[in-house]
């Protein structure tokens, strides 16, 4: 008959024993984290545990709690001297339930929203009157991803209104073939000795208008210009 679950208890931590299938790794950093959480606050959540009273695969671990998530709060927790830690015991589960448990309980899990993930920890610095390097101790991020999720909640900088005489506008003009062929190679020479553009035109643009400016000052100066008597 299978047992049905207990629920929340307190047991001693040589009572628990490792799913030797467990595939969940927490990297040092992590782990050195989470051991400053649980030793400065003394919370945690509650280890998930199988009992192991009717497992055909662990019958020499008869009357052991076998973890099912939780495998490095134990390891934490132990590290810290505790003899007996909070667990959750969801009864006496087979061999293939406590498997499948393994392999999705340390998986499933959500994707932060950066944006409300930056006005939480927003928030909880504000309240702790931590900085990000403090932050950084306790929490997941590193000291460098918790400032730029920090920058999330800074208002964006507002943009210079452009100036409406240097803006690129369209331009169209209607020429004979042999016209365009004309100014495309004086277009092309003055592209030559084309000066800095301004923001928002375009080479194209500066090599024509400085063809109409020479143009403009050899009026200017009375000079000759093809084609004039």
């Amino acid at each position: 008959m299978v047992a049905e679950p207990s629920g929340f208890e307190m047991a001693a931590v040589d009572k628990l024993v490792a799913h030797p299938l467990n595939a969940n790794v927490m990297p040092a950093e992590l782990l050195k984290k989470l051991k400053g959480h649980i030793g400065r606050s003394g919370r945690y959540p509650a280890l998930v545990v199988r009992s192991l009273g009717n497992s055909k695969d662990f019958e020499d671990q008869a009357g052991k709690l076998q973890i099912l998530d939780g495998h490095h709060r134990l390891v934490v927790l132990k590290e810290l001297g505790y003899r007996k830690v909070r667990v959750d015991n969801w009864g006496d589960l087979s061999d293939g339930q406590a498997q499948l448990l393994v392999a999705t309980l340390n998986r499933l899990e959500g994707q932060d929203d950066p944006d409300r993930r930056a006005e939480l920890l927003g928030q909880l610095q504000q309240s702790l009157d931590f900085s990000t390097a403090e932050l950084a101790e306790v929490l997941p991020e590193s000291q460098e991803e918790l400032e730029k999720l920090l920058e999330l909640n800074d208002p964006p900088a507002e943009l210079a209104e452009p100036d409406a005489e240097q803006l690129a506008l369209p331009w169209t003009v209607f020429a004979t073939v042999e016209q365009i062929a004309v100014i495309e190679e004086a277009i092309a020479l003055a592209e030559e000795t084309n000066p800095p553009g301004e923001q928002g035109d375009t080479p194209q643009g500066r090599a024509l208008c400085l063809v109409a400016e020479r143009f403009i000052q050899a009026q200017e100066r009375d000079d000759p210009w093809p084609g004039e008597s």
